[in-house]
């Protein structure tokens, strides 16, 4: 009789002990132990040991079937975000249209003084820039020039020097007005737009937003929707190339790797302490009924 208690008794304490070890080994020893210089296998534990193939995987993963650009857009685009997103517009809408402070000052309450005018001074002079670019690309000059001479043969076309003067000379006239208003353009240009632009970037900042969200009053739904638009063709059409510069497998492998020994194992602690704790005590039932079996051969 004491055989049929002991014997599953003995078998589920085993069961039980070898399963939590089996669990600590996993985590344990966090370091490699020698002795003299032969290395005690199973040192360090399973997860020290291959935490950084672990955090290749779990950053391939997450990246490949969780955080996916799929995933990623079905979530930003879907009906409760938009939902959520016009609310807060609308909102948005509503409450500057009351408010009589000014633009700078309300960007202000967010970003320094400084980086207001470090900004605005960056953004006139890409906008210059671009204007100056656009204006080569197009030879401005020319278009201007071609203009004037039309204007001009227009006019002297009843004129007794328009007889004189061909179509030679006058393409001739064009072509150095042309050049000289490129290089007039090319010299004072850059100068002239920045200035203006900065003029209108700071007539801008200055205005008081009641004001100039008063023109768009009756137009706040219509106004709402165009801005989640927006905010929806920009997300298809740039989500993919923003996740692959993110990178966010690496960003998921960089952080596991960054973990110590100590954190990993609290961290799958914290996720998974009742599933461990479940295969331990699953360890105890099976060995239990192991020692019951034995007694039947």
């Amino acid at each position: 009789m004491l055989k049929v208690i002991v014997a599953p008794l003995v078998g589920g304490v085993i069961g039980y002990i070898t399963n939590d070890l089996a669990i600590k080994m996993l985590f344990h020893p966090r370091k490699s132990v020698y002795i003299g210089k032969w290395h005690v296998p199973f040192t360090p534990g399973l997860i020290p040991a291959q935490k950084k193939r672990i955090a290749k995987s779990l950053g391939e993963m997450v990246s490949r079937n969780l955080l996916d650009g799929d995933t990623i857009r079905a979530m930003v685009l879907s009906e409760e975000t938009m939902g959520k997103l016009r609310e807060s517009v609308q909102r948005m809408l509503e409450e500057n249209a009351k408010r009589t402070d000014t633009v700078r000052s309300l960007i202000e309450c967010h970003v320094a003084h400084e980086t207001v005018e470090l900004y605005t001074g960056k953004i006139s002079r890409h906008m210059t820039g671009y204007a100056m670019a656009e204006m080569e690309k197009r030879n401005i000059g020319k278009t201007i020039s071609h203009n004037v001479m039309d204007i001009c043969r227009q006019k002297m076309q009843n004129v007794f020097f328009m007889g004189v003067l061909d179509d030679r000379m006058l393409a001739g006239v064009e072509d150095v007005l042309a050049a000289r208003l490129n290089d007039s353009i090319r010299k004072h240009g850059p100068e002239m737009l920045e200035r203006e632009i900065l003029k209108i970037e700071q007539g801008l900042l200055d205005q008081r937003v009641c004001d100039l969200t008063a023109q768009y009053q009756n137009r706040i739904s219509e106004l709402v929707e165009q801005l989640t638009r927006v905010y929806a063709d920009v997300l298809n059409r740039y989500l993919d190339a923003v996740l692959e510069k993110i990178n966010i497998g690496a960003i998921v492998e960089s952080k596991v790797n960054s973990f110590s020994s100590e954190e990993l194992e609290a961290l799958i602690f914290g996720i998974m302490k009742r599933e461990l704790n479940a295969i331990v005590y699953l360890g105890a039932v099976l060995g239990f009924l192991m020692g019951f079996v034995n007694l039947l051969f």
